[in-house]
């Protein structure tokens, strides 16, 4: 622990203990209740390694919180980790007197002696100018969703009445946290032991080294993707809150041919199966798109508005999902705004890579985005 240069302020790692202190700071920041056990889970039980937790703290009160969640990744034909920060906050009274500054700097300079080959984060439309000024980051857009239209009418209603004269919230248009720690929202989702009686052919989720192989031997994944072994797809999956993601598995003679994994979800008002993990071995494109056809006969059986996957511009995955009738959602037609943002270690003429949209794989979250 160190001083910083506002008198009385301490800058230091986080210690056990502190967690009562961490929370209270994010309910203030982030107007929700935090669970200590999804806290520890996302913070201390990641199998890449404990997360870089930074605390600035006033009279033993935690006025600002910075973190880097370590993450194994691969990149450019190697492996390595990065760190994705995370729920970065500051008490309003402490705001705009640079401790935000001060832990983002010691972020940085921790991240380095661990050798991470980047910092990214995702931020939404207030904190992105704020990122890629103070912490050197840019940005990589567009955020790639895509959509797969299931009920147009309705969602197209469902979407007008947003712009009618008084129109009111739903709860869940007000209480969606920009937290990583806030998880998927209890009530917000179909649990999957209430989904499997309706789901014939779907599982909830299990992860093992059927999994690991199947990573490594995908078709197309662009060149830069978190490892997405079993330890990881069980850490980031089964510890959730009302357990609401589902799976389906295509098995060959000797081996797993491909996997998706799904969570339902109502988000402003709009009925969405999200595709959340979607693989298949090279070899056995057919069976990756039989999958999709089966998220989307159950979303349709649900009820759904659509289905919602992810996928960059210029990637395969979203040439097919286009084949299978998804299409681009522009960012104007966002409740909500975020925008991946990267800091790469310099690498020479790799750097640049890092900034290219179709290098990039990504997956849903949980929390505000989903």
């Amino acid at each position: 622990m160190h001083s910083s240069s506002i008198a009385g302020l301490d800058i230091g790692p986080y210690a056990q203990g502190e967690e009562g202190a961490i929370l209270d700071c994010m309910r203030v920041c982030f107007k929700f209740e935090p669970e200590v056990e999804r806290w520890r889970h996302l913070y201390l039980d990641n199998p890449a390694g404990k997360a870089v937790i930074l605390l600035a703290r006033y009279r033993g009160r935690v006025v600002s919180h910075g973190a880097l969640l370590p993450r194994r990744t691969r990149f450019f034909g190697r492996q390595g980790f990065v760190g994705h920060s995370v729920d970065a906050m500051t008490r309003p009274e402490w705001r705009r007197r640079g401790v935000k500054s001060a832990l983002s700097a010691e972020l940085r300079r921790i991240a380095d002696e661990r050798g991470l080959m980047a910092i990214f984060s995702f931020a939404n439309e207030e904190h992105l100018p704020m990122v890629v000024k103070h912490e050197g980051r840019r940005a990589v857009k567009p955020f790639p969703v895509m959509v797969r239209p299931l009920r147009p009418i309705h969602a197209g209603l469902a979407f007008a009445k947003r712009w009618f004269p008084g129109y009111e919230a739903a709860k869940h248009d007000e209480q969606i946290p920009d937290c990583a720690a806030a998880g998927p929202l209890a009530g917000e989702s179909w649990k999957s032991s209430t989904l499997l009686s309706r789901a014939p052919g779907w599982s909830s989720v299990a992860f093992d080294e059927r999994h690991d192989q199947l990573l490594s031997e995908a078709e197309a994944i662009p060149r830069i993707a978190m490892v997405r072994d079993a330890a990881h797809l069980t850490w980031r999956y089964t510890d959730a809150p009302g357990a609401p993601y589902l799976q389906q598995n295509i098995f060959g003679s000797r081996s797993l041919q491909a996997t998706v994994v799904i969570r339902t979800a109502l988000l402003y008002g709009f009925r969405i199966t999200f595709v959340m993990e979607w693989f298949w071995r090279s070899g056995a494109r057919s069976d990756g798109l039989r999958l999709i056809q089966e998220v989307i006969r159950l979303a349709r059986g649900l009820g759904c508005h659509g289905v919602g996957a992810l996928a960059m511009p210029g990637t395969l995955q979203r040439r097919l999902l286009r084949r299978l009738g998804f299409v681009g959602i522009p960012e104007s037609f966002f409740p909500k705004t975020t925008t991946l943002n990267v800091c790469p270690k310099n690498q020479g003429s790799e750097t640049a890579l890092w900034f290219e949209r179709a290098n990039w794989y990504l997956t849903w979250g949980d929390g505000f985005v989903l």
